[in-house]
């Protein structure tokens, strides 16, 4: 009875931080969806997110380098981004490259936050399994 209580705890748990973890992953694929950026930003959450978070220690860790990720690369970009687009499309490159660099600022920072939940939450999912094993 005690087996099956704990499994039933387990497991209820789990699925708790799943399905919190794959909303949250949702979320922010969509939002970098507006960035619209084919940089070092996309390879680098991509690396993190890959990452496997063992234990809620792990998901702090993933999560706190999503967020350093996402505030680095939405700083560079406000310079880069229009630097790249004047040298792509002269001056109404650079001017959609400012847009995109200032979008950038708001949304890889506010990604990289919830990319650190869901890290976080699948930290804490795995915790039970990383313990019992």
């Amino acid at each position: 009875m005690v087996r099956g209580a704990k499994s039933l705890l387990t497991n209820t748990f789990t699925g708790a931080f799943n399905s919190v973890e794959s909303l949250t992953g949702s979320i922010s694929n969509g939002i970098t969806l507006l960035v619209d950026d084919d940089n070092q930003f996309a390879r680098d959450r991509e690396r993190i997110k890959n990452d496997r978070s063992e234990h809620v220690l792990d998901g702090l860790s993933n999560g706190a380098k999503s967020i350093f990720n996402g505030c680095k690369n939405g700083f560079t970009g406000l310079f880069t981004q229009p630097a790249r687009g004047a040298e792509r499309n002269g001056l109404p490159g650079f001017l959609l490259g400012a847009v995109k660099g200032v979008g950038g600022l708001v949304i890889k920072p506010l990604s990289g936050v919830i990319d650190a939940a869901s890290k976080t939450c699948e930290g804490i999912k795995n915790t039970p399994e990383y313990f019992s094993s």
